[in-house]
């Protein structure tokens, strides 16, 4: 797809959809073999805004032809600011009460006179937690999550199913984003020793040396137990759900990050191409 810019040689290309063809693939092929329901997405999830003025230099003085990609790749980055800001009040509306992490969770390159595109991806990294990009995709192109980091620990140890996810029960506080904070989940695969550091693993001594351990304990049932499947805790003589296993959801579309995109540049590169393009002229040497 193409955006026809006004005025001779002011034509871009905003290489969406074929990037999202080329990065994003959805294939039974590349599910491992009993670890993902039908429906589970896997691929990237980027675009690129890209200037090609080739075609269009014939018509320009060498003088005009200098000026071009100090002008264009000002227009990428305001653009760019655009595109990152739309994406932004686009999760505003169709999540509800976003975190900062999902609110910024879109990475975007920077354009330069010898590189004249911009890269948007959803970041497929954290410190901490689970990346973005396994948990937006799904929003973004229906089916099926992938698998937390806590979800696969359970997995692995046998506790949970290969399509079975977790979700919050009232044995857990959630926080105002309506999640259960990161240090309970390393209580809970503590508890069950499955924390991905063993030297977080709860053990006699440190049981016995901290009072809230032998207050509160994390348990999975056996299957087939009374209790539904999930990790239970133990509170004196009260037992609550504090995570319970249900079957794989199935998302629908609702994070439009190309369309959201694609978009914003085709409206805001033209402005900010004139603009631009006036600027590198007026103050050209």
């Amino acid at each position: 797809m193409c955006s026809g810019l006004s005025g001779g040689f002011q034509r871009f290309w905003v290489d969406m959809w074929t990037t999202y063809e080329a990065c994003f693939t959805h294939s039974e092929e590349m599910r491992p073999a009993g670890e993902a329901p039908t429906g589970l997405f896997h691929g990237r999830m980027m675009f690129t805004l890209e200037a090609n003025f080739d075609q269009f230099e014939r018509g320009l003085t060498d003088f005009e032809r200098r000026q071009v990609p100090f002008a264009m790749s000002l227009a990428l980055n305001e653009t760019r600011k655009d595109v990152l800001e739309a994406d932004r009040e686009h999760k505003r509306r169709v999540f509800d009460n976003p975190t900062r992490f999902t609110l910024n969770s879109t990475f975007a390159t920077r354009a330069s006179k010898r590189e004249l595109s911009v890269e948007f991806q959803v970041k497929e990294f954290a410190a901490k937690g689970t990346p973005a990009a396994k948990y937006l995709k799904a929003q973004i192109v229906g089916g099926y999550r992938q698998q937390k980091r806590s979800e696969r620990a359970l997995t692995a140890r046998g506790y949970m199913q290969s399509n079975e996810y977790w979700v919050p029960g009232p044995g857990v506080r959630i926080n105002a984003y309506g999640n259960v904070s990161g240090a309970t989940i390393v209580r809970i695969l503590s508890d069950l020793q499955v924390a991905a550091d063993p030297a977080q693993n709860r053990s006699a001594v440190s049981t016995k040396r901290n009072k809230n351990y032998r207050r509160e304990r994390f348990f999975v049932p056996s299957r087939g137990s009374r209790l539904a499947p999930g990790v239970w805790v133990r509170r004196g003589k009260r037992i609550l759900p504090a995570l319970l296993f249900v079957s794989a959801p199935h998302y629908e579309r609702r994070y439009k990050f190309f369309a959201t995109g694609a978009e914003t540049a085709r409206h805001r590169l033209p402005i900010h191409w004139k603009a631009a393009f006036e600027r590198a002229m007026a103050t050209a040497r």
